[in-house]
């Protein structure tokens, strides 16, 4: 991704099998504050359905992990991915070349 560009990353359905603790949903990250946890409704309670990245500060140029963690309370379930935030060289605009 690109440096000032959003990406959403949806996370995936999930549930305890054993069906007798509530499912945490925590995020690990080393992009800083360019991670916010969205959720559909103003529920503290409702776990996040997506990441939101939005990588806005030069510092954050360069490949990051961003571990996922699933917790209910007696096991974590984490899964890392891998964000390479680019910064893209300034270009021209042209419209027409003076005479």
């Amino acid at each position: 991704m690109h440096l000032g560009e959003t990406k959403d990353i949806k996370i995936p359905a999930f549930s305890d099998p054993d069906n007798f603790h509530a499912v945490t949903v925590s995020l690990s990250d080393t992009v800083g504050t360019a991670i916010t946890a969205m959720t559909p409704s103003v529920d503290a309670a409702t776990p996040p359905t997506y990441f939101r990245i939005n990588p806005t500060d030069f510092g954050m140029v360069g490949t990051h992990t961003l571990t996922i963690t699933l917790d209910d309370g007696n096991m974590q379930t984490p899964k890392p991915m891998s964000v390479t935030v680019l910064n893209d060289a300034p270009k021209f605009s042209i419209t027409s070349i003076p005479k």
